[in-house]
C-alpha cells in the first residue's frame, strides 16, 4: 500500500510530529510511505527521512501558487499512492482538489484544531471542499463538533497518540546546566508556539503572582513565533527575568519534559494538544485551561486541574497547591496511567492502519 502525506510544512509543531510518528510506526514493507510539504521551514526533514519513505518539497512559491500546485500534481502522476492523506488547512484544501485531478482512490484528511481556529477563508474552501474525502479525521470529539455545525460529513475521531516509551528515561541536571537554575527549584514548563492561541503572556502573568509566595519555582516557555520578543518584553517589565526563561525554538525538548515537575497550559483553544500527551507520559501533572481539546486529555482533579481560560489567579493558585510534592507525584501517576490507556501512538497508528486498509478495500471492491 502506498500512502502520501501531505502538509503545510515541517516545523516541529503538534501535527508534524503526529505525522512523522505515523510513519516511523507504518515503516514497514507493507506501507510505502511518502512525505510532500508544501513550503518551509523544514525542520523535522532529517527525522522524516530516517524514519523512511521519500520528502519533496513541492514550491518555493508558496501555499496556493500554481506552481505548488502543479507539483503536487505531477509527484501524485509519478508516485500514483492508494492513500493521500492531508494534514492542516492548507494542504488539506489543496489535496483534496489536486489528489481528485490526479485520479488517487482514497483521499483522507486530519483535522488537527477546531474550525474556529481558521481563517474565513480557509474555513469556507475547507467546507467546500470535504465532501471531496473518502474520510474526514477530527482528532478530538471537540474538533468534531465544531466541524459538524458546518457540513455534515463520513467523520471517525482518532486521538492523538505519543510513544510513552520515549519519555520513560530517568531525569539528570540538564535544565539546572542549561539554564542556570537553582537544583531545588520546581520547574514548571510550556512548550508551545509563540502565537495568541497559545496566550503565554498569561503564564508569565501567573508567575508574577507565584513569585510572590514562593521564590523556589522557575518557569521555561519553550517554543518559537512572533510573540517571542513581546514575551521577553513582559519578562522584563515584571522583572522576573530570575524567575521565566523564554528559551526559543529548541530541536529536540524530550530532556525539557523529563527534568520538569509540572507543566502548564494557557491555550485559548486545542484540538487535542500533543504537548499534554508528551508532558503526561514524562510524568508531569498539568495545570491546563478548560478549553475544547484540553479538556478531553486532562481530567480535572485527577490527572491535572483545569482553570478557566484567563484566570490568572486561579491558575497561580493551582501551580502553588503543586509545589507540594506530594500532591505532584499523585497527579502525575494518575495522567502517566490515563495517557498510557488512552492515548498512545500505538493505538493510534493501529486505527490509521485499520482505516486505510477499510478504505482501500472499499474501492477495490467498487471497481470489481
Amino acid at each position: 500500500m502506498k500512502v502520501c502525506h501531505i502538509i503545510d510544512t515541517l516545523s516541529a509543531g503538534g501535527a508534524e510530529h503526529m505525522v512523522l510518528n505515523i510513519t516511523k510506526k507504518l515503516n514497514d514493507d507493507d506501507i510505502d510511505n511518502s512525505v510532500c510539504y508544501l513550503n518551509d521551514p523544514a525542520t523535522l526533514q532529517p527525522e522524516f527521512e530516517t524514519a523512511g519513505g521519500e520528502v519533496i518539497k513541492l514550491s518555493e512559491h508558496g501555499m496556493y501558487h500554481p506552481i505548488t500546485i502543479w507539483m503536487l500534481y505531477r509527484e501524485l502522476k509519478r508516485k500514483n499512492p492508494d492513500i493521500l492523506h492531508t494534514h492542516l488547512p492548507a494542504s488539506t484544501i489543496i489535496g483534496r482538489i489536486v489528489g481528485r485531478l490526479a485520479k488517487v482512490p482514497v483521499i483522507v484528511s486530519t483535522q488537527h484544531n477546531i474550525t474556529d481556529a481558521y481563517s474565513d477563508r480557509s474555513m469556507f474552501l475547507e467546507r467546500v471542499t470535504r465532501s471531496l474525502d473518502s474520510k474526514t479525521v477530527p482528532v478530538s470529539e471537540s474538533v468534531l463538533n465544531t466541524m459538524r455545525r458546518s457540513v455534515d460529513n463520513d467523520f471517525q475521531v482518532i486521538y492523538n497518540g505519543v510513544d510513552v516509551e520515549s519519555f520513560s528515561d530517568l531525569s539528570n541536571d540538564y535544565l539546572i546546566q542549561t539554564h542556570d537554575i537553582e537544583p531545588n527549584d520546581t520547574v514548571l514548563l510550556n512548550v508551545g508556539r509563540y502565537v495568541p492561541q497559545k496566550s503565554q503572556a498569561h503564564l508569565i502573568d501567573a508567575m508574577n503572582e507565584i513569585t510572590s509566595v514562593r521564590s523556589d519555582v522557575h518557569l521555561l516557555i519553550v517554543g518559537w513565533g512572533d510573540l517571542e520578543d513581546e514575551l521577553r518584553s513582559k519578562v522584563e517589565s515584571h522583572d522576573l527575568e530570575d524567575f521565566v526563561t523564554i528559551t526559543g525554538f529548541v530541536k529536540d525538548i524530550t530532556d525539557y519534559y523529563r527534568n520538569a515537575d509540572i507543566f502548564i497550559s494557557s491555550s485559548r483553544y486545542e484540538g487535542l494538544p500533543v504537548t499534554l500527551l508528551e508532558a503526561m507520559a514524562a510524568k508531569l501533572p498539568i495545570v491546563g485551561t478548560n478549553v475544547p481539546g484540553t479538556s478531553e486529555v486532562i481530567e480535572d482533579q485527577s490527572s491535572g486541574e483545569l482553570v478557566e481560560y484567563g484566570d490568572i489567579d486561579r491558575m497561580a493558585e493551582e501551580c502553588i497547591k503543586l509545589l507540594d510534592e506530594t500532591r505532584r507525584e499523585e497527579y502525575a501517576e494518575r495522567a502517566f496511567d490515563r495517557v498510557t490507556n488512552e492515548f498512545s501512538i500505538d493505538t493510534t497508528v493501529n486505527e490509521y492502519l485499520g482505516l486505510y486498509n477499510q478504505l482501500v478495500d472499499v474501492e477495490t471492491t467498487s471497481e470489481l
